[in-house]
């Protein structure tokens, strides 16, 4: 173990996607484009250096038959894993320039371009990236047929980006550092019950829910931000889920020993018994959420709501009316769509009923590769219908097969294009393969927002360290990047909580041929 840790000394941090501005983010047009490759790695917690910087953490629990003890009953994991980076050569990667119709206007390897570092960092000069024109990186393993690659426009690269490789490909035994975490700290705090302990006592903190039909001895991580102490439920006809107390306190507020007394409804400054309309034109996958915003922590769960019929929620003047969101999943004319919307008076009440049939959609469409004047090598992706909705941005996955194991799986984060052009990579045997079937599609697109931030994480988001780590992401995952952007794991739970507090709607579609 000793020898794993000397492994991952510290090294020279990256700087990585988050905070640095897209020429569209309203910034100054950037003059390069750093793109540093590294392949990611699993190992167990304790074998890792402390400064290495994470991006995925997993507990494992031994749920087999022998595993009881004398602890058996403890909540502690047997043992952690994390996902830790490293930088790579890209040695097996080439990276292109495309214009608008996907014409390459410029190619890149480590081996003969001058810009790609020994390190695996490649600059490339912004103005070399024609307007609406793209940049893709491929990835082909020795003795396979498979080419993965990843696609983005102009309006999405960043000043640094971080994007994994494959983990032969290391340049020096020791990890990429950084402290993108907050530090998460284990507490055991009570709540007050008020003369009764009928409902649901918990906190809701950065890091989780932690709740018991008790307000005694409730066990809770958070970081060391302010948080909710709340009770859910107070009589046996009260709405299911509905808020009943709360109250915002600090990790030096948490005892075991001494309950926290909450602000209650009906009294205080909280109502209750406020009417919640579940959506009736979209089916809810999971329960509907309602999130509220506190300055310098960021969004807090506050209650469920029923995702059928009627229902009733909590409101707190002193939260402030603009504060609230309510977040939904669920599934609609065909598309699965997640959405977060601020709540415009949440003391009147909140209907959803025919909320998303009111919108300006697109139509999912049979995807299907089709002949166009607009690409390069003549095809086009057509996965939807646009509608006239006013679209912000969007990502398309592609899987073609030739039928004799020649393949490419392509991502692409581009501007809305209900007909998007297909690539040339100045291959006759990759640019040959758009005339046959598709084997894969998926499209999601991003609506509902101006946010150049929210674009951001959108380029982010279908980032999975442990899939790519462990290769795993062509196991059934959809909406899954094999080459990706990749984002540390501090980076992915602020992106999470950002779009539980900011307008957004999202919708996806995934067609298995």
């Amino acid at each position: 173990m000793n020898n794993l840790k000397a492994l991952f000394l510290a090294t020279t941090p990256l700087i990585l996607l988050n905070g640095c501005g897209s020429e569209s983010s309203g910034s100054a047009p950037v003059s390069k484009y750093n793109l540093q490759f590294v392949s990611l790695r699993v190992l167990d917690e304790d074998e890792v250096n402390s400064n290495c910087e994470i991006y995925g953490r997993e507990e494992i629990y031994d749920t087999s038959d022998d595993s009881s003890s004398d602890d058996s009953s403890s909540d502690e994991p047997d043992s952690v894993n994390v996902v830790v980076a490293q930088k790579s050569t890209g040695a097996l990667l080439t990276a292109f320039i495309q214009d608008s119709t996907g014409k390459v206007t410029e190619t890149y390897t480590s081996a003969s371009s001058s810009n790609w570092s020994s390190d695996g960092e490649l600059t490339l000069v912004a103005s070399d990236v024609p307007t609406n024109g793209y940049v893709t990186v491929t990835r082909k393993l020795p003795g396979s047929t498979t080419t993965y690659a990843l696609t983005l426009q102009k309006s999405f690269l960043q000043t640094n980006m971080t994007i994994n490789t494959v983990l032969s490909e290391v340049t020096a035994q020791t990890c990429v550092t950084g402290s993108s975490e907050s530090t998460v700290y284990e507490r055991t705090g009570s709540i007050d019950q008020d003369g009764d302990g009928f409902g649901i006592f918990g906190f809701s903190t950065l890091e989780g829910i932690y709740q018991g039909f008790s307000g005694q001895s409730i066990d809770m991580k958070s970081p060391s931000s302010t948080f909710l102490a709340t009770r859910h439920v107070r009589e046996s006809d009260d709405s299911a889920g509905e808020i009943k107390g709360y109250r915002f306190i600090t990790l030096g507020q948490v005892s075991e020993d001494s309950a926290i007394e909450l602000k209650n409804a009906d009294s205080d400054d909280m109502i209750g018994d406020i009417s919640w309309i579940a959506p009736q034109d979209l089916s809810l996958s999971a329960k509907a959420e309602i999130n509220v915003y506190k300055s310098g922590t960021g969004a807090l769960h506050w209650q469920y709501l029923p995702q059928t019929g009627t229902g009733t929620y909590g409101y707190a003047s002193a939260v402030g009316g603009g504060n609230y969101y309510v977040s939904t999943e669920g599934t609609y004319n065909q598309w699965t769509v997640n959405e977060t919307q601020a709540i415009s008076s949440p003391a009147n009440g909140l209907d959803l009923s025919t909320a998303l049939s009111a919108k300006t959609l697109p139509a999912v469409a049979t995807s299907e590769l089709v002949s166009c004047s607009t690409s390069e090598v003549g095809i086009c992706l057509q996965t939807y219908s646009d509608l006239g909705a006013s679209l912000t941005a969007q990502r398309t996955y592609v899987s073609v097969s030739n039928g004799s194991g020649l393949e490419i799986k392509q991502v692409i984060y581009s501007s809305p294009q209900a007909l998007l052009p297909m690539f040339s990579f100045d291959d006759s045997d990759l640019d040959n393969l758009w005339s046959n079937s598709l084997s894969v599609s998926e499209v999601s697109l991003l609506m509902g927002t101006s946010s150049s931030e929210v674009k951001d994480i959108f380029t982010r988001q279908f980032f999975d360290s442990f899939a790519v780590a462990e290769n795993t992401f062509d196991n059934g995952n959809k909406f899954t990047d094999s080459l990706s952007v990749a984002t540390p794991l501090g980076d992915q739970k602020d992106n999470q909580n950002f779009l539980k507090r900011t307008n957004y709607l999202q919708l996806q579609y995934h067609e298995t041929k």
